[in-house]
């Protein structure tokens, strides 16, 4: 694939869908056979965990946010955070790509834990999120089985 690069934008739906699920899951929590202060507890701590994930990786809200994807000559993926700090990334075995969500599983050089990326149809361009898709899905393979041979 040419260099290209793909802005990121907040998803809403995603962002909703997560909050049910907070929601669903501090209900759990209370109907729990645990004394009160505990899942009182539980539930503040999957709570602030959710905005902040939330307002991170979905709203892109954080300065330490995801702001771009980038491919560059070199065919190595650039990632961007809103603060200016670019991070050359590998793509991880165990992404996942689908027509309508895609999760990147990525290492970035220098850092010790990977990070996710979650993407779905409203976090891009239509036309650039579907390039990406089949790129991901089709070109990276097809690239680590020609770098073995």
């Amino acid at each position: 694939m040419k260099p290209t690069e793909m802005v990121l934008r907040p998803a809403l739906k995603l962002a909703y869908l997560l909050a049910v699920a907070t929601f669903a899951a501090c209900v759990t929590l209370l109907l729990l056979p645990l004394p009160m202060p505990l899942r009182l507890g539980l539930v503040l701590l999957v709570s602030w965990l959710a905005v902040y994930f939330i307002r991170r990786d979905v709203l892109l809200a954080l300065p330490h946010s995801w702001q771009s994807v980038t491919l560059n000559s070199k065919d190595e993926i650039v990632m961007t955070q809103k603060n200016d700090q670019h991070f050359i990334c590998q793509v991880l075995p165990d992404s996942v790509v689908f027509p309508h969500l895609t999760v990147l599983r990525l290492k970035l050089n220098g850092r010790f834990w990977p990070r996710s990326l979650i993407l779905v149809a409203d976090s891009a361009d239509a036309d650039e999120f579907r390039r990406w898709r089949v790129w991901l899905k089709w070109g990276i393979k097809w690239q680590s089985r020609t770098r073995r041979h």
